[in-house]
């Protein structure tokens, strides 16, 4: 069996995933990965992600330190990231 290329993995693995990026500011990108079938971003059921640049470093924060999909897109900017 020949190997996929990182890209076609990623691509088959979120193909049905709704995805949100949100830009905030030039250091702040916010990142949700919802449940299959989450049809609002006010129900609980998102995984999200909070990107900070300072500089030439780039950190990455997970909602509630985990990757659940127990979130809220709508509250994203109000959660806590571990």
């Amino acid at each position: 069996m020949p190997r996929k290329d990182w890209n076609s993995v990623t691509r088959e693995a979120f193909e049905d995933l709704p995805i949100i990026i949100d830009k905030v500011s030039t250091s702040i990108t916010y990142i949700g990965k919802a449940e299959y079938w989450t049809p609002t971003e006010s129900e609980p059921k998102w995984r999200i992600q909070k990107w900070v640049k300072d500089g030439t470093i780039t950190r990455n924060y997970m909602a509630d330190g985990n990757d659940d999909y127990d979130n809220i897109w709508a509250n994203r900017e109000n959660l806590d990231y571990i």
